[in-house]
């Protein structure tokens, strides 16, 4: 429906999957993460690093950054493949 709303290609059966496509998505995941969170009592934990948002890999406002608590927030994502490796 919003990007119906928004005349965007994809609702027309075009196969254009560009920023504004991959930015409706996530706004939308997150919408309804916080949804479910507020419904059972819990919180939305993020994934986003500090490389990532340095960088703004990521979508502000309504997508990646957004969480009640972001674990790996304060962490660049070099320290994160090294931890993992």
């Amino acid at each position: 429906l919003m990007l119906t709303e928004m005349d965007h290609p994809f609702s027309r059966g075009e196969k254009v999957y560009d920023v504004t496509f991959e930015n409706v998505q996530a706004g939308l995941r997150t919408d309804y993460l916080f949804r479910l969170a507020n419904q059972r009592g819990g919180s939305v934990l993020g994934t986003g690093d500090l490389s990532e948002l340095a960088l703004g890999w990521s979508t502000y406002g309504v997508g990646d950054q957004m969480s009640h608590y972001n674990v790996n927030g304060g962490v660049p994502k070099t320290l994160i493949q090294h931890l993992i490796r």
